[in-house]
């Protein structure tokens, strides 16, 4: 679901591990261009901010829905924008999320 600027602070409490990074602060803040996507409007478990050609991922992302939905997300809409623009994609979009994930699995670890 792409959220309205009045559901981010929904999805902050998500991103507290990436507050490091200006893009997302300033995202989550309004201040810059960027979409914020989540798997639920009001009661987020994963959420994914685009910011330019950024990709920030937060939450709990492990779940086969959430995979799903982040793959067709990542096919129907930031793949085909990227290439619009000139940026690569490599990588079958479900198959990205799960490597993605269990890199971070392992990571963990």
């Amino acid at each position: 679901i792409q959220l309205t600027l009045d559901q981010y602070a929904n999805v902050a409490p998500l991103f507290e591990p990436l507050r490091h990074h200006l893009a997302v602060t300033t995202a989550l803040a309004g201040t810059i261009p960027a979409t914020v996507y989540a798997d639920d409007a009001t009661h987020p478990l994963a959420a994914l901010i685009q910011a330019k050609h950024r990709l920030f991922l937060a939450g709990d992302s492990r779940g086969p829905a959430t995979i799903q939905h982040l793959g067709d997300l990542f096919a129907n809409t930031i793949r085909p924008a990227a290439r619009a623009v000139g940026l690569f994609s490599a990588g079958e979009p479900v198959d990205i999320f799960k490597r993605v994930v269990h890199l971070s699995e392992r990571h963990r670890a």
